[in-house]
């Protein structure tokens, strides 16, 4: 509707990708914090506040990075190690 239609073809590559990890660490993922996180990113757009929908989206969004480690402990066969990217 933007304009930018082959947009959203990158954005279903990454999000195949985000989506198993975010599947992966549910199991080792407190659903508290994160039912915390989605309600208050839905009372920032309630109230009309998108700097702070912002940040809690940026905070939301980066908890995955912190269990990267885990993941790949984890399921090391998932991931490619010392991998060249050209």
């Amino acid at each position: 509707m933007a304009g930018y239609g082959s947009v959203w073809t990158v954005i279903e590559e990454a999000k195949q990708h985000m989506d198993r990890v975010r599947r992966l660490t549910l199991q080792n993922a407190d659903l508290n914090v994160l039912l915390d996180d989605h309600e208050q990113l839905l009372q920032s757009i309630d109230q009309g506040d998108p700097a702070r929908a912002k940040r809690v989206m940026r905070t939301h969004l980066s908890r995955v990075l912190g269990e990267l480690d885990w993941l790949v402990k984890e399921y090391p066969d998932y991931f490619l190690t010392n991998a060249k990217v050209d």
